[in-house]
């Protein structure tokens, strides 16, 4: 058995998320003196981070685990023409309609909205109680930025 090198890069900002979200759980468990108003934004904001987080850590695992390999010229000819027909093509007749299948965009923009609410929610409820403890204000403002940063991302990039 061999031992490589994790890709670090790939592996840094998930670890950054979940260890943010983590630190702000554990102040926000902490801070038991501040009021409800900024702990239960501050609470699920640290749930949905450690949660994406674990999906990026996720996704950085499986995209390590790809292996590229190289293809025989001849395979690849050979590969590429069919030798029989795709399951589910079937002939069209001359009157009958054909139905385009509609892609599914998983409710991108909801989830989308509801991140950017949730990071505008953490962000003036942090605001808005100045004598709460300095490491919950620092951490509920980094997170807010955080999912702010990931609703506009869910916003802006193609849907794949």
């Amino acid at each position: 058995m061999t031992l490589r090198a994790l890709p670090a890069r790939s592996f840094v900002e998930p670890a950054l998320i979940i260890v943010i979200g983590l630190a702000l759980g554990i102040v926000d468990q902490a801070s038991a003196e501040v009021s409800y108003v900024l702990r239960v934004p501050a609470l699920v904001g640290a749930l949905v981070l450690v949660g994406q987080g674990l999906n990026l850590l996720d996704h950085a695992r499986r995209a390590d685990a790809v292996k590229v390999t190289t293809l025989d010229p001849v395979s690849v000819v050979a590969a590429a023409t069919p030798v029989v027909e795709p399951v589910g093509a079937r002939p069209v007749n001359k009157g009958e309609d054909v139905v385009e299948p509609v892609p599914a965009t998983g409710g991108t923009d909801t989830l989308a909205w509801l991140v950017l609410g949730l990071a505008v929610w953490l962000g003036l409820a942090t605001l808005a109680y100045p004598g709460a403890p300095l490491s919950l204000i620092l951490l509920s403002l980094l997170s807010a930025y955080l999912l702010f940063a990931r609703g506009w991302r869910l916003m802006v990039l193609p849907r794949r």
